[in-house]
């Protein structure tokens, strides 16, 4: 009875992935917010934003993942 449940959970994170991407191709690219006026003075993010994220363990070393460093 589990495999049944692990195999829908399976499922429903594909299904969720695959909205996720259907719902990003309805924006279209020239797609601009409008701002309040209270917030004009501050940066606006127009557009897709990319994030790069650096982890670093606290005593330097490497880490170890499946024994890649």
């Amino acid at each position: 009875m589990l495999l049944g449940l692990d195999e829908s959970f399976a499922a429903q994170d594909v299904l969720a992935k695959e909205l996720s991407v259907f719902e990003e191709l309805m924006v279209s690219d020239d797609y601009k917010r409008v701002v309040p006026d209270e917030y004009k003075d501050l940066p606006i993010l127009q557009g897709r934003a990319e994030v790069v994220m650096v982890i670093v363990k606290p005593d330097g070393s490497q880490f170890n993942i499946d024994g890649k460093l």
